[in-house]
């Protein structure tokens, strides 16, 4: 049986697999075909455009699971040359998108249907020119994935109070209500709330899970970036995606945090996005008007996502870019510098709209959306202190400048992608010890984890570019060997890590799976929850809440007066409160551990009084089953309306 944590990213795969085989098919061509630049940048775009898309239509009140739908399926059958800088006619592309649509591709004609099985032989047939880099990438990125799953054993996050703000804060956007109490604007939130519509799964198990689908994009976004920088097609990529996915103790990232959702991590990816954009323009267009709009709208994003990386880190790559790029291509710095002031601006007067609409301080605002504080920054993971480690990755620079004159010295170039990305890597390890009182030391731990990854992908570019290059364009063996030998890296690194599974954790995990069975399962507002206080978060847009002391101190008697004028709709539709819900789910937390303490906890004294009623309530003829039981939780159902609150149940009868 499949964790019900792995089912929403394994849903969000399936669906962009299904994208990736219906484009491929529409537009005949393979699925692991070259081109993976410009599927890189098509796929970045869409990604950045994503965000403004899902505000615009809830400003609408066109938020809907069938308006996405369709709109991912528009972008699906566009023509392949509709963003093209040549013009061509509207009556032209129709006839493109005619010839190229998959009604032409599945249509059975003579031969019993010989074009599609054509079709599909096309696409997934290894053509010459295909790119395996694209199959490594994805294996790496899965290797992410499942790490981040495996330590899940550590995570502080979940249930937390700043978790349960932010599930109200998505529950609030199916509602308009989000920004009660909240003056900022949750940009990752809406794609929280995005990811829980497409997948089906609850919101609060999208928000567990959302930060998997951030890793796992972080390691596409960071293979494509060291390839491109260190000019090596497999190994040094792969090697820093599972430096990333797997060297714990070598970069300082809270483990304890590993599941939260961040915004940092989506501005991550565009950082990294930024990044090559900015050293091999014509990776994005050579029309400067087209690479100017495009870079505005990665900034936008960027700037929404996480304003501090767009104000700080952004500029330094700038700087970095303007002192070794090319001369050849500073006339696209000067577009990407003039793209960022223009993308800043542009925010900058939303957020002051919103700001003056909404009757909220611009300055709080800015300082909110600026910075993200977490509570603490847990590094005992590491093998040596911290500073000592970011001296290691200096050391690591100066070795790495000195391969680059070596370089120059023998074949008179230098690699200025190399010299970009170290020079940039250092600077941002530079950041986290200056103490300023303004930045959070956790998000600054977490943006210079990349960039360690970037100077050590720097230093074996160099090192390669003073050997022969092994790998070879073509073939399947040398890419797949690799693969295979991150997975065993993979096992052989989770299994051996000593992850201590605690009542917390434990007890997490089930509270979690309860909420995510009754939301899927269940009708909104026919059941109620009888919890601690920390459950009423939990309960908003889904269901009712009952407070222990609530159900303790009028159940019985509420219990009583219901049955007793149950039949009389008359005295009920006058006296609206007696009414209970169909279903009533009763959780209980017990611990073998008496010195246990947790606020998800059940108190001794509640859990007698609360077992009395039960069973005072079974001796009534009420109809009390258990609904689950695990180590440390146990979920009692009273049934007062039969087959009136499960879906299942009221479809089959």
């Amino acid at each position: 049986m499949i964790d019900p944590v792995l089912i929403g990213p394994l849903k969000c795969f399936l669906l962009l697999a299904a994208s990736a085989l219906v484009y491929s098919l529409v537009h005949k061509r393979a699925v692991f075909s070259g081109k993976k630049d410009l599927r890189m940048r098509n796929a970045i775009l869409m990604g950045s455009f994503l965000p403004f898309i899902v505000f615009v239509l809830f400003l609408f009140h066109l938020y809907d699971k069938f308006i996405i739908l369709v709109i991912i399926t528009g972008a699906i059958l566009t023509p392949a040359n509709f963003w093209n800088s040549r013009r061509i006619s509207v009556a032209a592309q129709f006839r493109s998108w005619k010839r190229n649509t998959l009604l032409k591709i599945i249509s059975i004609q003579q031969g019993g249907g010989k074009n599609y099985l054509q079709g599909l032989k096309d696409v997934f047939t290894v053509k010459k020119g295909w790119d395996a880099g694209i199959l490594l990438m994805w294996i790496g990125a899965f290797i992410t994935l499942f790490s981040r799953y495996h330590i899940r054993e550590s995570d502080n996050y979940t249930l937390s109070e700043l978790w349960l703000e932010n599930l109200k804060m998505v529950r609030g956007i199916n509602e308009g209500t989000w920004y009660i109490g909240n003056n900022i604007i949750p940009a990752e939130l809406f794609l929280v709330n995005l990811y829980h519509r497409l997948t089906g799964i609850g919101e609060e198990m999208a928000l567990h899970t959302f930060g998997l689908i951030e890793n796992f994009l972080i390691a596409i976004l960071l293979f494509w970036c060291v390839a491109k920088i260190s000019a090596s097609r497999y190994l040094i990529p792969f090697i820093a995606v599972l430096f990333y996915a797997l060297a714990y103790p070598l970069l300082p990232i809270n483990i304890s945090l590993f599941l939260e959702h961040n915004s940092l991590n989506l501005a991550i990816c565009l950082v990294l996005a930024s990044l090559i954009f900015l050293i091999y323009p014509s990776t994005m267009y050579k029309n400067n008007r087209k690479y100017f709009g495009s870079l505005v709208l990665i900034f936008a994003a960027t700037s929404i996502f996480h304003l501090f990386t767009a104000l700080i880190v952004i500029p330094l790559i700038l700087l970095c870019t303007v002192l070794f790029i090319k001369k050849r291509n500073l006339q696209y710095v000067g577009s990407a510098v003039l793209a960022w002031l223009t993308a800043l601006f542009i925010i900058s007067l939303v957020y002051a709209g919103i700001c003056w609409t909404m009757h909220w301080s611009f300055y709080e605002f800015i300082m909110k959306e600026m910075i993200t504080v977490n509570a603490y920054q847990d590094l005992s993971h590491l093998w040596v202190p911290v500073d000592d480690l970011f001296n290691l990755y200096r050391w690591l620079f100066y070795i790495t400048l000195f391969l680059l004159a070596v370089i120059w010295w023998k074949k008179k170039y230098i690699p200025r992608a190399l010299l970009i990305s170290a020079t940039a890597s250092i600077i941002m390890i530079a950041l986290p010890s200056q103490e300023l009182q303004f930045l959070d030391q956790a998000m600054l731990f977490q943006l210079t984890s990349i960039f360690l990854v970037l100077a050590g992908a720097s230093f074996l570019g160099a090192i390669q570019q003073l050997t022969p290059k092994p790998e070879r364009s073509q073939g399947m063996l040398y890419p797949l060997g690799l693969g295979v030998m991150g997975l065993i890296v993979m096992f052989a690194s989770i299994f051996t890590l000593p992850v201590e599974k605690s009542t917390h954790h434990t007890l997490n995990k089930e509270l979690l799976g309860v909420y995510e069975d009754l939301s899927t399962s269940h009708l909104p507002f026919t059941y109620a929850v009888v919890n601690a206080n920390y459950g009423l978060n939990l309960s908003i847009s889904e269901h009712h809440f009952i407070s222990y002391s609530s159900f303790l101190d009028g159940y019985k008697e509420k219990d009583s007066l219901y049955y007793h004028y149950r039949s009389d709709t008359k005295y009920l539709k006058n006296n609206p409160g007696l009414i209970l819900p169909e279903s009533v789910f009763v959780i209980i937390t017990d611990s073998s551990d008496e010195n246990y303490s947790d606020r998800l906890m059940t108190s001794k004294v509640d859990r007698i009084a609360i077992e009395e009623i039960l069973k005072e309530l079974k001796n009534r003829g009420r109809t009390v089953r258990e609904h689950f039981s695990g180590s440390y939780l146990k979920v009692f159902e009273i049934i007062n309306t039969p087959r009136a609150s499960e879906v299942q149940q009221m479809v089959i009868g």
